[in-house]
């Protein structure tokens, strides 16, 4: 059980040291806010939109499936249109996010 009166994490895990899967005791922080970090995927994934249509889906009898869906992050769409809407290039604008590792970007699946 999570309660909003318990302090949340302050750090993302390392992505050389964390184990999949983990448990935590209270909030954890999951998301970097670093480019490189493969936990940057989540960080600011939904704008002002979501306060109306923000979702997170598991899919029944898929425990680690995890869809996260977010909104276009038109600022850091690759430039791959002839200088049209050139942005920074560092997200896959987060749409919508998949893990089959049940959100562990550094898990890995066999």
């Amino acid at each position: 059980m999570l309660l909003a009166s318990q302090a949340a994490g302050a750090t993302a895990p390392v992505p050389a040291t964390h184990t999949f899967p983990a448990t935590y005791n209270g909030w954890q922080n999951l998301t970097s806010k670093t480019t490189s970090n493969p936990y940057f995927a989540t960080d600011n994934f939904c704008t002002g939109q979501c306060w109306y249509d923000q979702e997170v889906y598991t899919p029944p009898d898929m425990p680690d499936t995890v869809y996260v869906i977010g909104s276009n992050q038109y600022g850091e769409q690759p430039c791959n249109t002839n200088g049209v809407g050139c942005g920074n290039g560092r997200s896959n604008g987060r749409e919508v996010l998949y893990s089959d590792t049940a959100g562990d970007p550094t898990a890995r699946t066999t």
